[in-house]
């Protein structure tokens, strides 16, 4: 089963849902450890979905490409 949480994952883990989860969980034979482990790696994938989107990585555009090179001054209108 899967639901959209329009939050971030620290936000998920200091809700009332992550305790309901874990106590389900610890009541199916996890330990508190697995727990922290799943909770890890939560944060880890968001963070590396975050680093994507900034860096423009797979299933993500960038708005401007990076080129290395220091941005020019635009012409004033005139």
């Amino acid at each position: 089963m899967t639901f959209p949480w329009p939050r971030g994952i620290q936000a998920f883990c200091d809700s009332a849902i992550w305790e309901q989860m874990a106590t389900r969980l610890v009541g199916l034979g996890l330990d508190e450890e697995q727990l922290s482990a799943i909770r890890l790696k939560l944060l880890e994938g968001e963070r590396e979905v975050t680093l994507a989107a900034i860096r423009g990585g797979e299933g993500f555009r960038t708005i401007w490409e990076n080129t290395g090179q220091p941005r020019q001054p635009e012409e004033p209108a005139a």
